[in-house]
């Protein structure tokens, strides 16, 4: 019997990577987004730079906050981001074993059964329904604002943008017209939404929702009371520059502000829930350049908004306890957040200040099955409430 010789070779590749990037109301600065390599361009923009205050839709006049204190510590205030580079891939390709002649029969024992290798699943567009609606109007309904429709539309150009992003690499709020993956309608996605990257082992959908709501300057334009639709989609290729990457529409659902929101709106809301308990991930900007001597992983933001841009916080204390434990934290609103590099500065800001919001970063990450309290003191009103944590999703 002439001996048989397979020779197999298997190539590996993983890649992981989180990115996220942000839209803000109208046309405004794009958020850094996380490249495939060391961040050379952390400091030089991408796109075009735009005016540097927001312009806002015209609405109903800012209502202040008007809750009761119920808190009795004394306000404190406390105040160092850190970014992940993500691996290139590099696969390599199995050759296939050389053809024998074949041998006449003889009594020998059969043989062995080999490895084959796993062939890389096909290229999938996800999450254009309704079970990713459901799930982002979860913390929709924990900040007790009106729940988002979809636009279908909106999804398909979120789909193209995505797979853009998997087969180029390229993780920005902008195509290259020159790439064969450019579309007009991923273009105008990418303009308009929260993008994220993630590897291919993850949950549909579930994974970019809470990595956005872990990060300040992506979960405000989710919570924004003026959005009342929006677009998402996802798309997978093991065999692309990235795995996954989604991408969602914060912007070309603005519109007036609905007769039954009421300021201030908090999230968690009083007496809420949140699963999100980690702020771990990159972001740019950065949250904790404001908080001094604060490293990942901290707790996820709080995030207390007063108005919807009319209003400028004049924040005078803060209070955080978990079970009636003092918790170290830091704040900052559109007035203090600091950066750096200008260009970060101004993108912050103006997010922050077109929901004139207010965000508190626990120093250490939030501990399941808890109760929380939270104090702030501004525009001369007193906001208290509470909310519990759990470990994930109702």
């Amino acid at each position: 019997m002439k001996r048989k010789r397979l020779v197999l070779v298997l190539g590996l590749t993983i890649v992981a990577g989180v990115l996220f990037s942000v839209g803000c109301r109208g046309r405004e600065p794009e958020v850094g987004a996380i490249a495939a390599g060391p961040d050379a361009n952390a400091t030089t923009p991408t796109e075009t730079s735009l005016p540097p205050t927001a312009t806002r839709k015209a609405g109903p006049v800012v209502v202040q906050a008007t809750r009761a204190a119920t808190a009795t510590a004394a306000p404190t205030e406390t105040t160092a981001p850190t970014e992940t580079a993500m691996p290139t891939i590099a696969p390599t390709t199995a050759p296939l074993p050389s053809p024998t002649e074949e041998q006449p029969p003889s009594p020998t024992v059969p043989p062995a059964p080999t490895a084959t290798a796993e062939p890389l699943p096909s290229p999938t567009i996800a999450a254009v329904g309704t079970d990713w609606l459901q799930f982002v109007n979860l913390f929709r309904g924990e900040a007790a604002l009106p729940l988002l429709r979809e636009e279908p539309p909106w999804s398909l150009d979120a789909a193209n943008h995505s797979r853009y992003m998997v087969m180029t690499g390229d993780l920005r709020h902008n195509q290259d017209p020159a790439s064969p993956y450019f579309t007009r309608s991923g273009q105008a996605a990418a303009e308009n939404g929260n993008i994220a990257a993630g590897y291919i082992g993850s949950d549909p959908y579930e994974w970019a929702f809470n990595y956005w709501m872990s990060a300040p300057f992506h979960a405000i334009p989710i919570l924004d009371p003026q959005l009342a639709a929006t677009g998402f989609a996802e798309y997978r290729d093991a065999a692309g520059v990235t795995t996954v990457a989604a991408t969602m529409d914060v912007r070309r659902g603005l519109g007036g502000l609905p007769a039954e929101v009421e300021y201030p709106v908090m999230f968690p809301r009083d007496g809420g829930l949140t699963w999100v308990l980690r702020y771990s991930l990159p972001e740019f900007p950065e949250a904790l350049s404001t908080c001094v001597g604060y490293r990942q992983p901290t707790g996820a933001p709080i995030i207390l908004q007063i108005g919807s841009g009319g209003a400028v916080p004049q924040v005078t204390g803060t209070a955080l306890y978990r079970d009636g434990e003092y918790l170290a934290h830091c704040w900052f609103d559109e007035t203090n957040y600091n950066h750096p590099d200008a260009y970060r500065q101004k993108s912050a800001r103006q997010i922050l200040d077109q929901r004139d919001a207010i965000v508190i970063i626990p120093q250490q990450p939030l501990l399941p099955d808890s109760t929380y309290a939270v104090r702030v003191d501004a525009n001369g009103q007193t906001v208290t409430w509470s909310f519990r944590t759990a470990i994930g999703a109702p």
